[in-house]
């Protein structure tokens, strides 16, 4: 792993310098330090190392677990001139110009960004600036030649959906046989990097470990390891429970005067997960040497998380039980408006179309949800938030 590490470095090294300059400050604001340190006087904060760009809320499948487009998915009933709405590549290109300045790390989202067929000039302008970038897919739209695109722009880092075998994944990640088409897309970007002569993009598998596949983590491991993918890692489910959602409800609009209705895409039924059998799956993995490296979400180092915990006691915080991310991380939507994390996509900071990045970022409206979190804790349907734990320093 080490070695590998060092070839990574060294080819940024000789082709892309200015990404050291990146992975040197995502290093130092993320790992060396606290990320406390990032919080200033007034509520205000450093400019954050870490950017979320929803760039799309279009998807080509309709996963059972997704709080996106899932059964009770909060785009679901999203207005059709909300979902059009979505700034063009210029625009993001001049949003990129003021990013270069401290060179954050970049994670499109969507939706699935792919099936936005100009993704690939949208990684290569944020890429030409010195920014490292990554996506989130499903890889079925990942064919040779959009792989090709693809590692000519320069994207870093891409996480993979892959739930289980064959039969499993298809039951889970509903679609024109989604198993077939997303071990297709990772292939065709395993060879469209060899081709180049690259490491890059690193390559993640990650399943997301419900009822219907917790037998299976170790068969899916197998999967990806025969795939010679970089990362292997399991998203422990993302839900909240009705009573959780009112309470929230309740406090966001005593707060700030207005109803959270993303939040209800988290009101998701975890049904029979075994503790015991998440528990065995693990220790299975763990105990074995693969081609990847092994992570999890949340992540192994957060104190006090357990799978029965996890799923049965959805009040219960792990770890430091504090949110880093509106001191560390921007979130922003297609048409280009900022909000405060991606369970709140109702409260709107600004647009950065229309304002400096900076102004938004240490706006009056981010620095009254900074204070609301620091005097009154977590909203309740923060405690399975995957994001809440990526920066726990437990």
């Amino acid at each position: 792993m080490v070695l590998r590490t060092v070839r990574r470095l060294a080819h940024y090294g000789l082709n892309e310098p200015r990404k050291l300059r990146g992975l040197a400050r995502l290093f130092w604001t993320t790992k060396a330090r606290s990320a406390r340190k990032l919080q200033g006087a007034d509520l205000k904060a450093a400019a954050p190392p870490l950017v979320t760009i929803n760039v799309n809320y279009a998807c080509n499948l309709r996963c059972v677990q997704c709080w996106e487009w899932g059964e009770n998915g909060a785009f679901k009933n999203l207005p059709k001139e909300t979902i059009a709405r979505q700034l063009s590549n210029d625009q993001w290109d001049r949003f990129f110009e003021q990013l270069a300045e401290w060179r954050p790390y970049l994670y499109f989202f969507g939706g699935e960004p792919f099936l936005r067929p100009d993704m690939p000039e949208l990684i290569g302008m944020a890429s030409r600036r010195g920014l490292l970038t990554s996506v989130n897919s499903n890889m079925t739209r990942i064919t040779p030649e959009m792989a090709d695109r693809i590692v000519v722009a320069g994207l870093d880092y891409i996480v993979a959906s892959l739930d289980g075998p064959e039969e499993i994944n298809n039951a889970i990640r509903i679609g024109d046989d989604s198993y077939a088409k997303t071990v297709a897309g990772i292939r065709h970007l395993m060879e469209a990097r060899r081709r180049a002569r690259t490491p890059f993009p690193l390559i993640e598998v990650c399943c997301t470990v419900t009822r219907h596949n917790q037998d299976h983590l170790v068969a899916t491991a197998e999967i990806a390891h025969g795939l010679g993918v970089d990362h292997f890692k399991l998203q422990h489910q993302i839900y909240s429970t009705s009573d959780m959602q009112r309470e929230t409800e309740e406090r966001f609009r005593s707060s700030f005067g207005l109803k959270p209705h993303f939040g209800t895409g988290f009101m998701i039924h975890v049904g029979n997960v075994d503790p015991d059998v998440l528990r065995d799956q693990e220790r299975q993995i763990m105990s074995r040497r693969w081609s990847f490296e092994f992570g999890r979400r949340p992540r192994l180092s957060v104190k006090g998380w357990d799978p029965k915990l996890h799923y049965f006691a959805p009040d219960v915080f792990f770890g430091e039980g504090y949110c880093h991310n509106p001191w560390a991380r921007a979130v922003i939507q297609p048409d280009g408006q900022m909000i405060v994390c991606q369970g709140f996509h109702d409260y709107e900071l600004g647009n950065i179309d229309q304002k400096p990045f900076g102004e938004i970022w240490n706006g009056e409206a981010m620095r009254r949800f900074r204070g609301s979190l620091l005097e009154d804790g977590l909203f309740p349907y923060c405690s399975r938030c995957c994001e809440l734990y990526e920066l726990d320093e437990s």
